[in-house]
């Protein structure tokens, strides 16, 4: 139904867009986390949390949907699929109890690692959805991003988001849903900063 949109993170990656969160956390409660693998260079990993597997064989593109694990600092390690050492992401990630992250694997191999971002689960108002994007197209560069209801043109508007640059993340983006419809399609272009010639749609 309109309004009932989760808030979502979207990263991009090499040739497309895909929307995904991560949660993850410590201490004496329980968190949740969530692994994007965002790395073009990368076609498969298993995911470790504090030495145990708790995601095997995570393609290009994918996400491990969100895990639960204990609250407060977790050892997440993002090994190649089927390997037991070498990991290519070695780090420590945090969140609050109760709290959800997206960690986004993301860079080109050798130097790939993880990006944390905290999630936002509240639910959006009513008739709206909420957004978050990140840069994550190694070969793309700086780009406006803009969200625009499909069959909308670019010509007329300001970016949803100017200047995303590579490694960086958006603040949530609030996209209205018409209350004619129950479901509402947005297109999503990134263009070269100051135009809407798209680089990628």
């Amino acid at each position: 139904m309109a309004g009932q949109f989760p808030r979502v993170a979207a990263a991009l990656f090499g040739l497309g867009l895909v929307l995904t969160s991560v949660a993850c956390g410590g201490g004496s409660g329980q968190a949740h986390l969530r692994v994007l693998l965002a790395s073009p260079t990368v076609s498969s990993v298993d995911v470790y949390v504090d030495d145990k597997s708790v995601f095997t064989s995570l393609a290009y593109g994918a996400n491990t949907g969100y895990i639960t694990v204990i609250s407060g600092t977790r050892h997440l390690q993002i090994l190649p699929a089927g390997s037991t050492s070498n990991p290519i992401v070695d780090e420590s990630v945090t969140s609050p109890t109760s709290g959800e992250a997206t960690v986004v694997v993301e860079g080109v191999s050798p130097n790939v690692s993880g990006v944390v971002l905290t999630d936002n689960d509240t639910a959006p108002a009513a008739d709206t959805a909420m957004l978050r994007l990140v840069n994550a197209a190694p070969n793309m560069g700086t780009a406006d991003v803009y969200v625009v209801a499909a069959g909308s043109s670019l010509i007329s508007g300001q970016p949803t988001v100017p200047e995303l640059a590579y490694g960086a993340v958006s603040s949530y983006q609030t996209l209205t849903i018409p209350t004619t419809s129950t479901t509402q399609v947005f297109s999503v272009f990134f263009t070269k900063p100051g135009t809407t010639q798209a680089v990628l749609a």
